[in-house]
């Protein structure tokens, strides 16, 4: 089944993208312009984002996931959306292939289609792993991925769960490492995203090269 047939289902499709290959992100881009199949994209990016702009602010919301609600309450459109966009999106790495989550989520905008930015806060994930003594502090080995991966779960399940009319239409974009390295070993629990979000009850397909392929 294509992946436009997968958007029919309850399944999330999951995009796992390296964030320097253009392939899982040109495919998001063909399915967020692609009228009606996607209802609801969940981004890797801080849910805690906000801008830098008062002016911003002001017009559309502090945080990231208000001000896309707040764009598409007004209708942006695709360009309009991507102007307002770029103080929310600071630090995205210059070196990522395009389309970046800038562009991505102001397609998505132009689309009426909401975007949750649902990665954990990176601050908040530091904290969890002091608290706990854990000696690995970085955000993007195993036990970072795991703290992050299982607050995000919780977060787009919540999401899910209280929505009415997403019950299709649902698409991820998720850095690759999230859904192939959580691997279980030895006494270790399997902490991939799509684990950790079936324990939520959401099924998850996780898109093939050959799916997202041009």
């Amino acid at each position: 089944m294509r992946l436009e047939g997968w958007l029919e289902t309850p399944a999330i499709v999951a995009l796992p993208d390296q964030h320097r290959s253009p392939t899982a992100r040109r495919k998001a881009q063909e399915l967020l312009r692609r009228d009606g199949a996607v209802k609801v994209f969940f981004i890797e990016f801080q849910r805690t984002a906000r801008t830098s702009s008062q002016r911003i602010a002001d017009q559309f919301g502090t945080t990231l996931n208000a001000a896309i609600s707040e764009m598409l309450e007004q209708g942006l459109d695709e360009a309009h959306a991507w102007e307002a966009l770029g103080s929310y999106f600071q630090g995205l790495n210059a070196q990522d292939a395009q389309p970046d989550l800038r562009s991505l989520t102001a397609t998505a905008i132009g689309h009426g289609i909401q975007v949750l930015a649902a990665d954990m806060d990176y601050d908040q994930a530091r904290a969890v792993l002091k608290e706990q003594n854990l000696s690995e502090v970085n955000l993007f080995l195993s036990t970072g991925l795991t703290i992050r991966d299982t607050s995000a779960a919780s977060l787009i399940a919540k999401y899910l769960h209280s929505a009415t009319s997403l019950e299709t239409g649902r698409l991820m974009l998720w850095g690759v490492n999230h859904f192939t390295e959580n691997v279980a070993f030895s006494t270790y629990c399997d902490t991939r995203l799509q684990i950790l979000l079936a324990q939520h009850g959401l099924a998850v397909h996780v898109a093939t090269d050959d799916e997202m392929a041009p």
